[in-house]
């Protein structure tokens, strides 16, 4: 019921708050720098221009980009009052701008300043002891070593490393503003250049030293061992030296407290040189890099600490073995990554060489496959005797089976078994098949019977013994029967019983392994191809001077056979054999059997260009006659032609003229026997060639030619000249 009253006061969102305080920000810096432009225009010595101009002045032409002494140029400017101002623009420039919080507004006059203080303390201890005077530059120097300009934090660490050298109070000063872990925090990252972290590794490297009064260069001489208050092993400075002015223990305990500083300045120890020393390096290199030499410094002077020394020790021990660890990580992982890159390599190689061997292989395969097709068609439209051309189209459909197969087999290599089943079983049939033709062609289409006409009545037993067993004919022909007929069958099984082993563990293993049934599959397979090809030979040797063999080139087309069926085979098993030795690229099983099968595309291809010739559709017509080449070699290139060119432009004197030697008359017997036979005598020796009516009256118009043009070789007498 009761309405409750509220007082409304005014309220800043975030929004507003963060403006106003951008703008407050913004005001305050703006007021710095009309403080110190009005400072510059009090002091001229202070503008930018001429703090760089006191810099070209100090250095000369001192390059150097670290300075263990001051040159001559140098320690002139220093005594001529060149440095006078250094102590003022420290303090004008970099502590006012401290204490007002606005260090890093303007980098290039604070850069110049510290730059013109490092000059004039280098190798000068009484700018040292002035430098140390200067009311709160310890804490703006350290303020900015941490300066986000690179510029700025090299140019503030390399006072710190020149201020620092032999000086107690500016020693000490450094140490107790948090240099230390300032310069920590610049070696600790990463993205630094190397010159700031050069700076700051060398700045590390004189904090972390103690100073003796030594005269000339303020270095302590330590020893270890036993001291003479006390028999334990400790580190003292040495009697050869001054006393001890400045103890860098603070430091060092420091450094040990930043977390992975020791680490880290073994990370740099261990960088590769670049080959500049810190004597050579100029300020005008392209790589200032010299961390290796500065970190050196620092982990020397790190290991004075004798009361955190163990514990150092054990720290610096665990960040070598993680650095160790870390390195034998990263070395496993580059492994892996090349490992895995060879990997990845390799296989697309893999794939690449075998896209192209597919793509070579494909294309001898296609051609092939048509040039047997063509040949197929040849022979189905010219079908003149079926049963023989039935026997010659099984042999002919070999070469596109073969070709198909170990292109498949190279397409798709998981299914190499399979396809290469089909084309092992195929060829055991074509060596029945080329049996079966030369029976067929024996019995001139009417069967085996007239097939045992032109054998011998009495034959060599084809399997016996030192052929000691002479057989009937038809025995003969059914031992040789039988010899092919055993290939087609063993093959098949025996195939088969490798593929069916090749999924259980009695598959694979050694070549020469008795234990294995492998070995005894390929001396069975080797037993049945002998029989075979023992069966072929004898048979052939038996019918080979059969005139009905001999019109159809028998030879030709055994060594065809025999080239694609046997030579394959034994192929085969010789790339087995150089599998099983490591015989070079073939040592890879995968690799050898993809070479087979490339090579048994190529062969196709040469066995379908052959099979066009051999296993010609033309011999099987009616009125085919054979043509045989008989000329020699001399009228093949006309070389007797030249010969008479050559003598019919020489001189008459030297022309070796030789009378033409007429051949001598031949007798009447020797014109009877040289008169072919009638084409009536023709048709019965051959039944089956029967030329045509037009082939009978060629040859009957050449057997009537008069004797006189058989004789005459006498040239026609030529006109005289007019």
């Amino acid at each position: 019921g009761r309405r409750s009253r509220t007082i409304a006061r005014p309220r800043l969102g975030p929004r507003k708050m963060r403006r106003l305080l951008a703008v407050c920000i913004i005001t305050a810096a703006r007021a710095a720098d009309d403080t110190r432009a009005a400072e510059a225009e009090a002091d001229p010595e202070l503008a930018t221009d001429r703090l760089q101009a006191r810099v070209d002045s100090l250095r000369g032409d001192d390059a150097r980009l670290v300075r263990y002494s001051a040159t001559d140029h140098t320690a002139a400017a220093q005594s001529s009052g060149a440095c006078e101002p250094f102590a003022r623009a420290l303090g004008d420039v970099v502590v006012a701008a401290a204490k007002s919080g606005t260090l890093g507004a303007e980098p290039d006059r604070e850069v110049l300043a510290l730059q013109v203080a490092a000059l004039c303390v280098v190798d000068n201890p009484a700018h040292r002891a002035k430098l140390s005077s200067v009311a709160g530059v310890h804490e703006a120097v350290a303020a900015l070593v941490s300066s986000r300009d690179k510029r700025v934090s090299a140019a503030a660490s390399e006072l710190v490393y020149i201020g620092a050298f032999a000086n107690a109070k500016n020693h000490a000063g450094f140490i107790g503003a948090g240099a230390v872990a300032a310069l920590g925090r610049v070696v600790l990252d990463e993205a630094a250049s190397p010159v700031s972290a050069m700076w700051a590794t060398a700045a590390l490297q004189n904090l972390f030293a103690s100073y003796c009064d030594t005269p000339d260069d303020g270095r302590c001489y330590w020893r270890f061992g036993a001291d003479r208050a006390s028999p334990t092993l400790t580190l003292w400075v040495d009697d050869r030296g001054g006393a001890l002015i400045s103890d860098g223990a603070a430091a060092r305990e420091a450094a040990l407290e930043v977390p992975g500083l020791a680490w880290r300045l073994a990370q740099l120890l261990c960088l590769p040189p670049d080959g500049v020393g810190p004597g050579a390096a100029t300020t005008r290199a392209s790589d200032h890099s010299l961390v290796r030499w500065a970190a050196a410094g620092a982990l020397k002077n790190l290991a004075l600490e004798e009361r955190r020394h163990e514990a150092a020790l054990a720290a610096s021990t665990h960040d070598l073995e993680m650095a160790a660890q870390s390195i034998n990580d990263r070395v496993s992982a580059s492994e892996e990554e090349v490992r895995r890159n060879e990997g990845r390599n390799d296989r697309r190689f893999a794939r690449q060489n075998t896209l192209l061997r597919a793509w070579i292989s494909g294309f001898f395969a296609i051609c092939a496959v048509v040039l047997t097709l063509r040949h197929v068609y040849a022979h189905l439209t010219r079908m003149a005797q079926p049963d023989a051309q039935r026997k010659v189209l099984a042999i002919l459909w070999m070469v596109p089976i073969y070709a198909s197969c170990s292109w498949a087999a190279i397409v798709w290599p998981s299914a190499e078994r399979e396809v290469l089943l089909l084309s092992s079983v195929y060829e055991a049939y074509c060596v029945h098949m080329f049996f079966s033709f030369l029976v067929a062609v024996l019995g001139a289409g009417e069967g085996e019977e007239a097939a045992l006409d032109e054998l011998p009545e009495k034959l060599e037993a084809p399997f016996a013994p030192f052929g000691m067993v002479t057989v009937t004919s038809d025995r003969f022909l059914h031992h040789c029967k039988l010899g092919t007929l055993q290939f087609v069958v063993c093959k098949p099984i025996l195939s088969a019983l490798d593929y069916a082993f090749s999924y259980t563990s009695l598959g694979g293993g050694a070549l020469l392994d008795y234990s294995k049934p492998a070995l005894w599959i390929i001396l069975l397979l080797n037993l049945s191809v002998s029989i075979a090809l023992t069966a072929l030979l004898k048979f052939f040797h038996a019918t080979h001077l059969s005139p009905r063999l001999r019109a159809r080139r028998p030879w030709p087309k055994f060594l065809a056979i025999k080239g694609v069926v046997f030579m394959t085979w034994f192929q085969g098993v010789a790339i087995q054999l150089a599998v099983r030795f490591d015989a070079g690229p073939l040592a890879d099983r995968a690799t050898a059997i993809e070479f087979q099968n490339f090579l048994v595309c190529v062969e196709m291809f040469v066995a379908a260009l052959a099979h066009t010739h051999i296993f010609g559709a033309d011999e099987w017509q009616p009125d085919y006659v054979p043509v045989h080449l008989t000329a020699s070699v001399a009228d093949n290139l006309a070389i007797n032609d030249f010969v008479k060119d050559f003598r019919s432009v020489l001189p008459r004197r030297l022309r070796r003229t030789r009378p033409a030697k007429l051949p001598a008359r031949p007798s009447e017997d020797d014109l009877e026997e040289a008169k072919a036979p009638s084409v009536e005598e023709a048709a019965a020796a051959n039944p089956l060639h029967s030329p045509s009516s037009e082939t009978e009256l060629v040859v009957r118009s050449l057997l009537d030619e008069p004797e006189r043009s058989l004789l005459d070789v006498s040239e026609p007498e030529s006109p005289e000249p007019p």
